[in-house]
């Protein structure tokens, strides 16, 4: 089992100085483009975006037939619960629904026309078992089955996409020292992350920022019990510039495997997180988003916010 492992200061140092080295580099080669886009596959190397990956094309146009497609109209209301498969006001695994956590509102620049949803972190706030200020995010689990997609569920890869804005300037968004984004998951709540569960049961693929914007798929695998926590698979880095960009996942259970592409460049491919899969179904969406870690010392130096919209789920390529 895979152990989550903080970037030493020395990985943060050298991933700093190989960044200064290739933004001179290209200074001094943006006349000659060989040179140039030598310069750009380094640069993206330091940063952890594999070249050879990049060089493969995400597919072309958006696939929605047959997926389905979520929104933030009408959050929290029982209708929206039954499009999303959600429980409404929220359970026992649920938090922020009821409280200044989460709530929707319109945006002039919504991706897709429709309500967005913002999710408030308050400054040094984590996990709500962390026992931070609120408020502290917010979590809850789709059911496909729920909303009539049982095959969805029992398909052997799905996608799921969604945008997402981190910050209202390029300024304004506080990574701290990590946290949570939304993902896939499959079994029984409670026993899909946490450090917590029974082996065999359920499995999340949700993602983290950490030590700044590193970015990475934080999976637990179905084999994964309490006191083992997830696995990290760094693909990039978010960006905080107060813009709307898409990320898109897709997991492969019979493989045991995850791809990302983040605004249409794949930037993982067929990364291994595990085996057994195969025998959890998908539940859905995992939206969890929060500080942490369980202390305070995850959490931003400020109150800051997250925004999310358009989401959709497939069995293939979704994109913008």
């Amino acid at each position: 089992m895979r152990r989550e492992r903080p970037l030493h200061r020395t990985e943060i140092s050298h991933l700093h100085n190989q960044e200064q080295r290739h933004a001179m580099y290209r200074s001094q080669t943006s006349s000659n483009p060989i040179s140039t886009a030598f310069a750009i596959f380094a640069t993206l190397a330091a940063i952890g975006i594999s070249p050879r990956i990049l060089a493969q094309p995400a597919p072309a146009g958006t696939d929605t037939s047959g997926a389905w497609t979520g929104n933030f109209d009408g959050f929290n209301t029982p209708a929206w619960g039954n499009a999303w498969g959600v429980a409404v006001p929220g359970d026992v695994f649920s938090f922020g629904q009821n409280d200044e956590g989460m709530s929707a509102f319109a945006d002039p620049n919504s991706p897709d026309g429709h309500m967005v949803l913002k999710v408030s972190y308050k400054a040094h706030s984590t996990s709500r078992s962390g026992g931070g200020p609120l408020p502290d995010g917010g979590q809850f689990y789709q059911d496909l089955n729920k909303v009539g997609r049982p095959d969805l569920a029992n398909a052997n890869i799905i996608h799921l996409r969604y945008y997402l804005r981190l910050g209202d300037t390029s300024d304004t968004f506080d990574f701290g020292r990590g946290g949570k984004l939304p993902g896939l998951w499959g079994g029984a709540q409670g026993q899909e992350s946490g450090c917590l569960g029974n082996a065999n049961t359920s499995w999340s693929t949700r993602y983290m920022f950490r030590n700044g914007s590193n970015a990475e798929v934080y999976d637990y695998d179905p084999g994964h019990s309490s006191g083992n926590c997830g696995g990290n698979s760094y693909w990039g880095r978010w960006q905080a510039d107060g813009k709307w960009h898409y990320v898109e996942q897709a997991v492969n259970r019979a493989a045991g495997s995850v791809s990302v592409w983040y605004d249409s460049v794949q930037v993982m491919r067929d990364q291994r997180i595990g085996s057994g899969y195969g025998a959890v179904p998908f539940r859905g969406v995992f939206f969890s988003t929060f500080y942490g870690g369980h202390s305070s010392n995850w959490g931003p130096g400020k109150d800051t916010a997250s925004y999310f919209a358009k989401f959709a789920i497939s069995t293939s390529y979704i994109g913008p």
